[in-house]
């Protein structure tokens, strides 16, 4: 195993175009998947700042998402309404695969944790307490391909998906609650 690693990183200096800190702003569309509640696709937005070495990027992110409320399921459904907001906290590790062109393909995952926040909720038209849920322990896998348009600015087409640790506030029948990110992304190295 020591030996894998040790390879690993002798060979990241083949596949190196630049280091150095970067700035990274995303925005797109987020579909939870929990059961309990049906979403609309709602937006997200998120900004990272990090550091490229070689092939590696290690970051730090804030991203928020908002979804509106449109089911509510337990027995039977039911109509309901209302906001479902998420805040997460991430750090970030990811790999990045350089060609001959401009186009480069990059993977990656992330741990944190995350905040929701059910706003102005109503089931059944009876107005239901705003609920807030912090710190649970969230994971996210990304993938991405990137045109790094001059040597320091890169634009990104990115999928994520991020699963949440559930809580009893957030969900009825799932034990995780997913969302799936596609954003637009630019990325600045400075």
């Amino acid at each position: 195993m020591k030996q894998l690693f040790i390879l690993l990183f002798l060979s990241i200096g083949l596949w190196a175009e630049s280091s150095g800190l970067y700035l990274q702003g995303n925005v797109g569309s987020t579909s939870l998947t929990e059961h309990s509640y049906k979403t609309d696709t709602g937006y997200n937005g998120s900004l990272a700042v990090g550091y490229q070495l070689n092939a590696l990027r290690f970051e730090v992110e804030i991203t928020e998402s908002k979804s509106k409320i449109n089911n509510f399921t337990s027995a039977t459904d039911y109509t309901s309404t209302g906001d479902v907001e998420m805040q997460n906290r991430l750090i970030n590790i990811y790999y990045s695969f350089y060609n001959q062109t401009d186009l480069t393909s990059s993977f990656g995952l992330g741990v944190g944790t995350t905040d929701f926040n059910f706003k102005d909720v109503e089931i059944l038209n009876s107005a239901v307490a705003d609920k807030s849920v912090s710190n649970l322990l969230t994971y996210q896998l990304s993938c991405a391909v990137g045109y790094m348009a001059t040597k320091n600015l890169t634009y990104d087409f990115r999928y994520r998906y991020i699963s949440t640790q559930s809580d009893e506030n957030i969900k009825i029948d799932s034990s995780e609650v997913g969302t799936h990110i596609f954003s637009l992304g630019l990325r600045y190295m400075f």
